[in-house]
């Protein structure tokens, strides 16, 4: 069987995995950058290419989609189902897992326990979504929010209420900013190196009242070195106007990174 498996770094363990299994089992695997492969429409004869190769004879593909990847991961994916290529995970299934609001509403239809959960489009309702998880204190979240960005706790109904009357009027601006500075968090590192950098050290999009450094989101190319990234609070990447522009600053820093805990959404007993 030929196996296609969509991921944007080869060298991952669960990756390398993947590839060993399939060949210990008599199976020939490629992997695949996502973001490398071109679409073709054409009506009777969609194609998909990946650097100039035409992508032919694929039995079957393993989609490791990465979340910031999701609209074009899940439009190639499609196009390998257009194709007849057997998808280990559907794109409607992995569409469907992004979506948190849809998600909950799935589950809840099958019966699943869930935290009880309110959703609404008006700032104007928020005592009465307060109300139907039945009071404070609440847990609050925005939809569109990763990586913990964007949950709240209220204490209170009337700091619920200010919070979210103040995330609905905020909600595009913010997610913006965040969307507009994840390729340089994710990727800075290796664009860095490749140009001959040490290290990379740059201003957090967190807010000034945290004044931690940390490494945050960081994803290396393949093909990158890999050097070590870090960020600084607003307020610590300030202290660089004091110096005259152009001057060399020195920082000492000991990094270690480790995944956070995962946050539910949930009401607070």
């Amino acid at each position: 069987m030929k196996i296609a498996l969509l991921a944007r770094n080869p060298h991952l363990y669960s990756h390398r995995r993947i590839c060993e299994a399939a060949r210990e089992r008599g199976h020939e695997i490629e992997i695949i950058n996502t973001l490398r492969v071109s679409i073709n429409i054409t009506s009777q004869r969609p194609a998909l290419y990946y650097r100039k190769r035409r992508l032919e004879d694929f039995n079957a593909v393993i989609p490791r989609i990465g979340a910031s990847v999701t609209f074009y991961g899940l439009a190639v994916l499609r196009q390998f189902e257009v194709m007849g290529v057997y998808p280990l995970n559907e794109s409607v299934a992995i569409g469907r897992s992004r979506d948190k609001l849809r998600c909950l509403q799935l589950l809840a239809r099958r019966g699943i326990g869930l935290p009880v959960t309110a959703f609404t489009h008006d700032p104007r309702q928020a005592e009465d979504i307060i109300d139907l998880v039945g009071g404070a204190p609440v847990v609050i979240k925005l939809l569109e929010g990763t990586q913990g960005i964007g949950v709240v706790l209220g204490e209170t109904v009337k700091s619920a209420k200010s919070v979210i009357e103040a995330e609905q009027r905020l909600v595009r601006r913010l997610v913006k900013r965040y969307e507009s500075a994840v390729a340089a968090r994710k990727d800075g590192a290796s664009i860095a190196g490749e140009l001959g950098a040490k290290a990379l050290l740059i201003r957090s999009i967190g807010t000034d009242h945290d004044r931690l450094p940390h490494t945050g989101l960081v994803r290396y190319a393949a093909d990158a070195p890999k050097i070590p990234a870090a960020a600084l609070s607003n307020r610590d990447a300030d202290l660089r106007f004091t110096h005259p522009r152009g001057a060399v600053r020195h920082a000492n820093a000991d990094v270690h990174s480790r995944p956070l805990a995962r946050i539910a959404v949930a009401k607070r007993s």
